[in-house]
């Protein structure tokens, strides 16, 4: 009674959640309709046996698939990397875009183009065992995702089934593109997977349970670190080590060369904040709370933003800049000489600021990318009164609007630019990588983050997913 109870609830929660990202329009009824088959598919957990079909099939596959080559070097030609079999789900459970968005990608494709990795799940055999940190808190809350967990996930690389374990995230390549890796949870435990060897990292003493937030790895895979809470507020965590507690922790990422940086402030409103940067802390007064920051390619701050409560500002080498609602999004280009960022208005405008210099009024807006050599910019926006997303290079719209786009790419030398466009803004649409205006081959998936040019730049190349089956797809740019 008390599990089927459990399952009401999670099913009514899950809906009230659907229904309001449907209602933002962020997912379709498509989607709806997978979350609830999901929920009724918990039921078969009860049934022996079920929870290994998915593990079997993988690793009963005729055929030895695509494995990632001990260098780097670019697969240069479609080649198919293998199927997902049947017993591991719908296309549409790993290719659904409201799933992408709550819970990352689940299909992840090297960047050299010679080996494809994704998680699957399969239902527990009996009730969940909840970690000890979580245990008080489902105590109050049941009805938590967390709480009604019946499943237990795996990464599979070629025919390779990795270890099981009880959450899986942060799903991608390490630096040289050639081996998985991921973030994993069991018990108490995080760890740190790299090509199926692991690193675990206990939970420190003085965090209660983990906080909402990615877990983020650094470029060599190495290390991982996270933000916790703790009786006092949230602390930072590297490696199972504590290295601050604050009151907000934000911005929490890697730089190029691996040094860790983050902004934490002591007041939940207010500073004073500490903007670290590997060795280096910056302290700002308590009048000041930094809610983002740049960094240049050595690692320095090149710049951040200044937010008082109700607007924000940039400043660059302690020159304040001009004041808006909310801004976001900094990025220096790769010379450190330009700075571009996201300013809001508004909840319906947005100004794109290069260089100091503010665009017209967009109704959306994403995050601007530098070319290589830092002379140009390029964005996806949705244009007031228009209907879909276009491309803009340095301000100028480019070519057709699309449903969605994201993504934009350029090419090594910059004179191309290709970008990851959709048929509809939600459900599972197709997809389709757009080259210089000119629409290329549909997709039932793309994995955005290995879209790139050749070294040469004549030829396209990202991971697809075409039904069961997960292709490298190359591409000539005409």
């Amino acid at each position: 009674m008390k599990r089927q109870a459990a399952r009401v609830h999670r099913e009514f929660w899950l809906t009230v959640a659907a229904a309001l990202l449907c209602s933002w329009g962020i997912v379709g009824v498509q989607s709806l309709e997978l979350w609830a088959s999901e929920s009724q598919g918990m039921d078969r957990a009860e049934q022996p046996g079920s929870d290994h079909a998915c593990f079997a099939a993988v690793q009963s596959q005729a055929v030895m698939l695509s494995q990632a080559k001990p260098d780097s070097a670019l697969n240069s030609k479609t080649t198919k990397l293998g199927t997902i079999p049947n017993e591991c789900g719908r296309p549409e459970e790993f290719y659904t875009l409201a799933m992408e968005k709550l819970f990352g990608p689940r299909v992840r494709f090297s960047p050299n183009g010679h080996s494809v990795a994704y998680s699957v799940r399969a239902p527990k055999a009996g009730p969940p065992e909840l970690p000890e940190r979580h245990r008080n808190f489902c105590e109050t809350f049941p009805w938590e995702l967390e709480c009604m967990d019946v499943w237990r996930y795996a990464v599979i690389s070629g025919n390779h089934v990795g270890t099981v374990y009880e959450r899986v995230s942060n799903l991608n390549y390490d630096s040289n593109g050639i081996r998985p890796r991921y973030v994993a949870e069991k018990g108490d435990n995080i760890i740190l997977v790299l090509n199926g060897h692991e690193q675990q990292f206990s939970l420190p003493v003085t965090v209660t349970h983990m906080a909402p937030g990615p877990f983020v790895v650094s470029p060599d895979a190495t290390r991982v670190a996270y933000v916790a809470s703790n009786p006092n507020g949230r602390s930072v965590v590297l490696n199972g080590e504590v290295l601050g507690e604050y009151q907000t922790v934000m911005h929490l990422r890697f730089r190029s060369d691996g040094g860790l940086a983050y902004v934490g402030c002591k007041g939940i409103n207010k500073g004073p904040c500490h903007l670290v940067s590997g060795t280096h802390t910056t302290e700002f007064p308590e009048t000041s709370r930094i809610s983002d920051y740049a960094l240049d390619t050595k690692g320095r701050v090149a710049a951040y933003v200044q937010w008082s409560g109700s607007e924000s500002r940039v400043v660059v080498q302690k020159k304040r800049g001009k004041r808006y609602r909310w801004i976001r999004d900094l990025r220096v280009s790769p010379n450190g000489t330009r700075l571009a960022y996201v300013a809001d208005v508004d909840f319906s405008s947005s100004l794109m600021i290069v260089d100091g210099k503010e665009s017209s009024r967009y109704a959306s807006l994403q995050t601007p990318v530098f070319s290589p050599d830092s002379k140009h910019v390029a964005y996806i926006a949705s244009e007031p009164d228009k209907t879909g997303f276009s491309l803009f290079l340095s301000g100028r719209r480019q070519g057709t609007a699309h449903p969605y786009a994201t993504h934009p790419v350029f090419s090594p030398d910059g004179k191309h630019v290709a970008y990851v466009a959709f048929t509809a803004k939600t459900g599972a649409p197709k997809r389709f990588v757009v080259v210089d205006g000119v629409e290329q081959t549909r997709h039932d998936y793309i994995d955005r983050e290995s879209l790139q040019f050749s070294p040469d730049g004549k030829f396209v190349m990202y991971g697809a997913g075409d039904g069961q089956d997960l292709w490298w797809t190359v591409e000539s740019v005409q």
